[in-house]
């Protein structure tokens, strides 16, 4: 049998060699407050995760039963996940930059569980303004619950069909082609909206196929029935001057998210990498005024329609301020050797910030390899030590969603430029 020897080794291994470089300065303190902010907000989303599954399990039920006649037992449930919704806190229901994805998820469900008993009851299109589900309704999730409770009558016209009640099939498909109708004048631009309405023509096509198959069973009453318009629902049914509120609404929003765009993405956005590439060349001058420009541009459209509708902030205008936040880290580095705090840099918040943080680590590897190639070893060791700090301060950040994707890039920011100091210690 074998037995192993345990026997004192003459010689240790020795411990890593913490790096030679003086750390860059970093603002340890505002790092301390970005964590308990981040703390806050993982509270929050949990719960509005705990709310969500709750009243996510109630509605599902609710659906089912309406789907399948329990009409009263279905009505009960949606009161009480109307209830629930009116109950939330007053934080969950803020909507400054946006609500909570899973909340308006839950609003728009809602809003088509409301379509679906205005439809058995007043065979007609639930108004927005009649709408009370416990929160206001937007005019996205008004038309997103909409288009889903449309795209949902094709079941109801199968389920319909199967006991030969033709002329609920043809109520279905003329509401649906109303419906389709009015969208139809949106100009949706693309998104989640433009991608949704396509399930809408899909429905309408479903139950025109539908009362086409009936006929060839029941005849003269289905075919009675096989024009639009023919069971005697039209697009009076619905209140006209309210969608054309809506829609007016809805393209004013999406004409002012476009003009942030092209404000963020096609002018701030570019200037703020083109400042990047000025700095790489050593030109910290020009690359200020590039990333200053690059402010301006932003703080103007902020001024001009995010300050009107914060939702806009989401996107691309956020992706922009990350990217001016990476160059401005990225100067103020170049030109005192420390990482600024958030609060020196206009309009970023915690989330942007440290996107842009993360992404200054790439900038700082692209540095070292520049420096690198020059031998400059001392330049790189403190490419490599500023890396360093910053991972293992964000190391120390809540790690959830996008931070924790970024974070993996961080890890390997710092190892690439480690990998590089082996490599000039090894060609020494």
């Amino acid at each position: 049998m074998f037995r192993p020897v345990f026997m004192r080794l003459a010689v240790l291994p020795c411990p890593p060699v913490a790096p030679s470089a003086k750390v860059a300065p970093l603002p340890v303190e505002a790092f301390e407050e970005m964590r308990q902010k981040l703390l806050e907000q993982e509270g929050r989303r949990e719960q509005v995760h705990q709310y969500y599954k709750e009243l996510s399990r109630k509605a599902s039920q609710a659906s089912h039963m309406l789907g399948y006649g329990e009409v009263e037992k279905g009505r009960q449930l949606v009161e009480e996940v109307e209830a629930g919704l009116a109950g939330l806190p007053a934080e969950l229901k803020e909507k400054n930059p946006g609500r909570d994805g899973r909340i308006s998820k839950l609003v728009e469900k809602q809003v088509g569980l409301r379509a679906q008993l205005e439809f058995y009851s007043k065979c007609r299109l639930v108004r927005k303004g009649e709408l009370e589900v416990g929160l206001e309704v937007e005019d996205t999730e008004y038309l997103v619950g909409v288009i889903d409770f449309v795209a949902d009558l094709a079941a109801y016209g199968m389920r319909r069909g199967t006991h030969g009640d033709v002329r609920s099939v043809a109520i279905a498909r003329d509401l649906g082609a109303a419906v389709l109708a009015l969208l139809m004048e949106f100009n949706f631009r693309g998104g989640s909206l433009r991608h949704k309405y396509d399930s809408v023509k899909w429905s309408v096509k479903r139950l025109t196929d539908l009362l086409y198959e009936l006929s060839k069973r029941d005849g003269g009453e289905a075919r009675k029935y096989a024009e639009e318009g023919s069971s005697g629902v039209s697009a009076e049914m619905m209140d006209l001057a309210e969608m054309k509120e809506v829609q007016g609404r809805v393209e004013a929003f999406d004409k002012d998210r476009e003009m942030v765009m092209r404000s963020g993405r096609g002018e701030a956005q570019k200037l703020a990498k083109q400042s990047i590439f000025t700095m790489h060349r050593g030109e910290l001058k020009k690359g200020r005024e590039q990333v200053e420009g690059a402010l301006a541009v932003a703080k103007k459209a902020h001024e001009e329609y995010v300050v009107k509708t914060p939702a806009l902030r989401t996107g691309s205008f956020a992706d922009c301020l990350e990217e001016i936040a990476e160059a401005m880290i990225f100067l103020v580095w170049m030109e005192t050797g420390s990482v600024p705090p958030p609060s020196s840099i206009p309009l970023v918040e915690i989330d942007e910030y440290l996107g842009g943080l993360i992404d200054f680590t790439g900038e700082v590897g692209r540095y070292a390899v520049l420096n690198a190639t020059k031998r400059d070893v001392q330049r790189v060791e403190d490419c490599f030590a500023v890396t360093l700090a910053i991972t293992e301060q964000v190391t120390l950040l809540p790690n959830d969603g996008r931070l924790g994707k970024k974070l993996e890039t961080l890890k390997n920011n710092t190892k690439k430029i480690e990998n590089l100091l082996f490599e000039l210690s090894i060609n020494a």
